[in-house]
């Protein structure tokens, strides 16, 4: 009685069956790849969420400002210009400072007994007094002047005056 032989030709009221083959559409792909990416992100953010932040890097030393250098023969003496030269390039690079010679020219006269650093007005005057250092001037020689015409974009001059036996001397 409770228990009653169902015929095989009876269908079950509750449970349909499917086709025997059932074939995936582009749906369904799309579904599989949209939940293994998000399944991604959930795993990413998971990770991280309790990660110590980043370390910072190490401090990296500054490099060296590079400054445009023009040196002028202002005592009438032969390749003094390749002199003072080689004597800045010799001590290259300061701390802070790359000096470039970029120019060698002659003075409008001959008759400057000191020889002196000019800076224009901008913030340069650290980097004359360094220039003095690495010539051999005293640090009273750094004159503020106007450079006129710059087309070269010179931010430093080395006027070589008539002294310049006392700081080129042979090393």
């Amino acid at each position: 009685m409770f228990f009653k032989n169902k015929s095989k030709k009876q269908k079950n009221k509750f449970y349909k069956t499917g086709p025997s083959k059932y074939r995936l559409n582009r749906w369904d792909y799309l579904l599989v790849g949209l939940t293994f990416v998000v399944g991604l992100f959930v795993v990413s953010v998971a990770q991280r969420w309790g990660a110590d932040p980043v370390a910072e890097s190490s401090h990296q030393p500054a490099l060296p400002e590079i400054l445009r250098v023009q040196v002028l023969n202002a005592c009438g003496v032969k390749n003094v210009g390749d002199r003072v030269k080689a004597k800045i390039q010799s001590r290259n690079p300061t701390d802070f400072y790359y000096f470039d010679v970029v120019d060698k020219a002659n003075f409008k006269a001959f008759d400057i007994q000191e020889s002196f650093v000019a800076f224009q007005a901008g913030g340069q005057e650290d980097a004359a007094a360094e220039l003095c250092r690495v010539l051999g001037l005293p640090a009273n020689r750094i004159v503020q002047q106007e450079f006129g015409d710059n087309f070269m974009e010179f931010d430093l001059k080395v006027i070589v005056g008539q002294d310049n036996q006392g700081y080129l001397r042979k090393e």
